[in-house]
């Protein structure tokens, strides 16, 4: 998904819509919205914390699951929730 999103902010998407197409909307799409898509008790989540929207540089990341996590850059950096 973070090709897709840096794609979809490349192409003009507004970098808050992107990310919102990558977690909610796809939860949602799939009937997981009650596990997944964002942040909140009771709900499992692998985020990241980025210092710009625009380049979303990895600042942090932190794994619910570390094996969905694999292709991060700097995964061994990540740590595990």
């Amino acid at each position: 998904m973070d090709r897709v999103v840096r794609h979809a902010i490349d192409c003009g998407c507004e970098p808050l819509i992107a990310l919102q197409m990558a977690t909610i909307n796809t939860a949602t799409h799939f009937g997981l919205e009650r596990e997944l898509g964002s942040i909140a008790p009771g709900r499992r989540a692998d985020f990241i914390l980025s210092s710009d929207l625009v380049s979303l540089p990895i600042e942090v990341g932190f794994c619910a699951r570390p094996e969905t996590c694999r292709t991060w850059p700097d995964f061994d950096r990540v740590p595990a929730l």
